[in-house]
């Protein structure tokens, strides 16, 4: 008796297409990295290389995090280790002219006491 209820229901082929889920990845929350990089990169013009350095290494931290979860603030990244290297290489310049400027002036006056009127 199986056999005979097979036999009268008629076959239906349904055509199988695989669906692949979209997977859209937030796009409204910046990157907390690239924000605080951002920061210390501004204050690295204060207090150059200590915040500038930490600006350039959570800046990359920054752009790792926007190219793996697709977050914005791939800008303020890039911003960073501009700022970063920036105010580095203006403090350089200015150090090595210090000194310079205190070589030519102790060249000029000779002693340091003569130079700061201790004598």
């Amino acid at each position: 008796m199986p056999d005979a209820i097979a036999e009268k229901q008629p076959e239906i082929e349904v055509e199988r297409t695989a669906v692949k889920p979209v997977v859209k990845k937030e796009q409204n929350f910046h990157s907390e990295w690239a924000v605080v990089s951002l920061l210390l990169s501004l204050f690295g013009f204060i207090v150059p290389f200590i915040f500038s350095t930490l600006g350039i290494i959570f800046a990359i931290g920054g752009l790792m995090q926007t190219n793996r979860e697709n977050m914005k603030g791939k800008w303020m990244a890039i911003l960073a280790i501009l700022f970063g290297i920036t105010s580095i290489v203006v403090y350089t310049i200015l150090v090595i002219a210090g000194i310079n400027f205190a070589q030519e002036m102790l060249a000029q006056f000779g002693d340091p006491s003569m130079f700061l009127g201790l004598e």
